[in-house]
């Protein structure tokens, strides 16, 4: 398996395209009102062949 965990998420998708794995993308909303310019991978989930992968900003 791929470790992407606290990756930018645009390297974790050049990562995931490159070893042909089927994933899908979600966005986090902020606990505050607060626009960060940080993308990264917090967490990957595994579920019916598609990896979820879950991303804040920072």
């Amino acid at each position: 398996m791929i470790d992407i965990i606290g990756y930018d998420i645009e390297a974790a998708k050049r990562i995931l395209e490159k070893n042909n794995v089927q994933y899908n993308v979600i966005f986090t909303k902020p606990t505050k009102n607060y626009r960060g310019y940080q993308r990264r991978v917090l967490k990957t989930i595994f579920e019916d062949g598609i990896l979820s992968v879950i991303v804040a900003e920072f």
